[in-house]
């Protein structure tokens, strides 16, 4: 007799829990990296924890002081040279001027 295999739509996790995305799987092949309660979800893959029966997102890689100080000296020279700056940057050069790792460094 053929049974016929029962798919199951839920959220997978990859082993330190973080979604990476939905997947129609067999019953019989379910894991505890196979999230059976979510059955649509929208967030995006690779940025999220389940923790505690939610998805906590994990925390953005901040970048190094250092490379902030090189990032700005960047715009400050393509805006010496008249080239737009990206969307934002212009705001958020003024706040980092404003910033504790800014100091020492003259405008």
């Amino acid at each position: 007799m053929n049974k016929k295999k029962i798919l199951v739509k839920c959220a997978l996790l990859d082993e330190h829990n973080v979604y990476q995305g939905m997947v129609e799987i067999a019953e019989s092949d379910l894991t505890d990296r196979h999230l059976t309660e979510i059955k649509e979800c929208d967030l995006p893959t690779g940025q999220y924890r389940w923790v505690e029966n939610t998805f906590v997102p994990l925390p953005k890689k901040k970048i190094s002081a250092a490379a902030e100080r090189k990032l700005y000296e960047g715009y400050q020279a393509m805006e010496e040279h008249g080239i737009p700056l990206p969307v934002g940057a212009a705001a958020w050069m003024a706040e980092y001027s404003q910033s504790f790792d800014m100091k020492g460094l003259g405008r």
